[in-house]
């Protein structure tokens, strides 16, 4: 049973999210707590899954006791539920909390948000990779994109339009980015997933703030040979993201379902970069004789870590928040047929599809697999799976021959 302890100094919030909880049946256990410092005992004397915690307090605020968590009991979701709408605070609580949400918050969105993290919990059970995950605040960026961020935020002709075209280049920047735009604190009425968005909503002196002043950007030093890993595995996500929206449109996938391909596309490999910055040691060991091996790489690294990039990348997006989608995109996109609705063409399929086109034609950047053809089957697109990779063969991204059903 999943343990969570709600923090506020506030006796009549603790009673209302008491009151909205008990509802909610015994799936898990919540503890109440209305001084931060009795919180923190709580948590050294016992085991927690998720804190939220209320940001305006008199002894101690949320920012100082989210930070003594994330050094103490650096597992646990950590979830900022406030009413205290103040720009710079959000700012300094995107390196210690995982999410933001904003009162008044109604139980269906605590419940989904603890659902959400919870199951990802489940799944990703190696101690010392649920630490590594839930303990990141800032995600290390491209060197050569990071100076050019820097730059542009520094010159004098510097422009929000170029910030954004930046960022986009950048996985791990839009992942940090979309975290930060899409939490309930700018109260925007849908999640955005578009960068270029979420830049232009932010604004110009937010990102140079974001970037100089707040430093949730940091620069790759994992070396020249791990960097130039990483490059190549960011430009095929890109390009399998574009190449997927194409396929998700022909497919009749409306534009959120071809939103979602899109940004699901970019960020599929987003854990690799997790594990490669923080573990480089071990990760070199997949990385190095990688044409010599017959697995592919997630299978290496399930052999190394107990998980691969895909579980792991999902559980750091589930933490920060993602729309389940995204988050199932990211977690099945080498094993479409484990995910849920397995007979469904959606932007898992676009991009486990976009995934064995680019491999099977031969670019380099893309590692080959053997394609599930009784999931092809499953989707209804094992026909338009052969048209669409010969179609690509031949030059082609899309095929007017015919939609999946």
């Amino acid at each position: 049973m999943k343990t969570i302890l709600f923090v506020d100094d506030e006796p009549n919030v603790l009673q209302g999210i008491r009151r909205m909880f008990r509802s909610e049946g015994n799936e898990w256990r919540a503890h109440y707590c209305n001084d931060p410092h009795q919180a923190l005992k709580l948590l050294d004397k016992e085991q927690f899954d998720i804190i939220f915690s209320d940001i305006r307090m008199p002894s101690m605020n949320g920012i100082e006791l989210l930070t003594q968590v994330k050094i103490r009991h650096p597992d646990v979701a950590r979830i900022v539920l406030s009413g205290y709408a103040d720009r710079s605070i959000l700012l300094k609580s995107t390196m210690v909390c995982h999410q933001y949400l904003s009162k008044p918050c109604d139980i269906g969105q605590i419940v989904a948000t603890v659902s959400q993290v919870c199951a990802m919990q489940n799944l990703v059970r190696d101690p010392d990779l649920r630490i590594l995950v839930s303990g990141i605040g800032n995600l290390p960026s491209l060197p050569a994109l990071y100076l050019e961020i820097l730059d542009e935020i520094s010159s004098d002709d510097g422009s929000i339009h170029g910030a954004g075209k930046i960022i986009a280049k950048d996985v791990n920047m839009s992942a940090k980015i979309l975290q930060l735009v899409n939490s309930s604190f700018f109260g925007f009425p849908r999640k955005i997933d578009s960068i270029l968005e979420a830049v232009n909503f932010l604004g110009f002196d937010l990102i140079r703030s974001l970037v100089l002043g707040d430093k949730i950007f940091a620069c790759f030093d994992s070396g020249p040979s791990m960097i130039a890993d990483i490059e190549k595995i960011w430009s095929a996500s890109i390009r399998s993201s574009h190449l997927a929206n194409q396929l998700a449109r022909e497919a009749g996938l409306d534009d959120a379902g071809c939103s979602a391909t899109l940004l699901a596309g970019m960020l599929q490999d987003i854990g690799i970069s997790i594990l490669a910055s923080n573990r480089p040691e071990k990760y070199s060991s997949i990385t190095q004789n990688i044409d010599d091996e017959d697995k592919p790489r997630w299978q290496r690294e399930q052999a190394v870590f107990g998980h691969s990039h895909a579980e792991v990348g999902a559980y750091l997006l589930a933490l920060w928040g993602f729309p389940v989608e995204i988050v199932n995109t990211v977690n099945f996109h080498h094993r479409p047929s484990s995910a849920p609705e397995p007979d469904q063409f959606t932007a898992l399929s676009a991009v486990y599809i976009a995934n064995l086109l680019l491999a099977e034609s031969a670019i380099p950047l893309a590692e080959y697999e053997i394609p599930d053809y009784d999931y092809l089957n499953s989707i209804g697109a094992l026909d338009y799976y052969s048209e669409w990779k010969k179609s690509f063969q031949e030059g082609k991204a899309t095929t007017e021959s015919g939609q999946p059903k």
